[in-house]
Formats: structure tokens, sequence, C-alpha cells
């Protein structure tokens, strides 16, 4: 029997977002590749996005996305917390 504690049931109940990465380089503003979050208007179309799947925070999103770009950033819009450029 699994006894589950008050950690167990806050790390399971915490909101988790869906993120994906623009694989088009922003041209004339920050040069980067943006992370945007599943509900962002400003998300690229689907054929150029890469699913970066569910994140519990923006800084995991970016961690994920710098692996296929080193120069990933956070949408001023939905991840402000990792917009530096």
């Amino acid at each position: 029997m699994v006894e589950f504690t008050n950690f167990n049931i806050f790390k399971f109940d915490k909101k988790m977002d869906r993120y994906c990465l623009n694989r088009n380089q922003q041209v004339g503003y920050g040069n980067n590749h943006e992370v945007h979050k599943s509900w962002c208007s400003y998300r690229p179309t689907p054929s150029n996005q890469i699913d970066l799947g569910y994140c519990y925070s923006e800084g995991e999103a970016l961690r994920k996305a710098k692996q296929y770009y080193s120069d990933a950033d956070g949408c001023t819009h939905c991840c402000p917390s990792i917009h530096k450029k």
C-alpha cells in the first residue's frame, strides 16, 4: 500500500502547461527561437513548432528548448520570466 504525503499531493496537484518552441529564428528582434505556451496567440503555426510537452515551469521548458537551440528565449507575452532579449 502506498501512503501519500502532503508533498506528493502538492506535487501532483501542481498545474502544468504545455509548451512549444518556434523552429524559425526571429528576425530583427532578439534573433532567437522563442518558447511559447500552448494558449499563446503569438505561437507559431503547427508546422513551425517543436513540441516541448508539459512542464511544471517556464524554466523547465527553457531547459528543454536549449537542447534544440542554444539561443532559445521566452515569449514576452506568455513566458515573461524567461524572456531575456
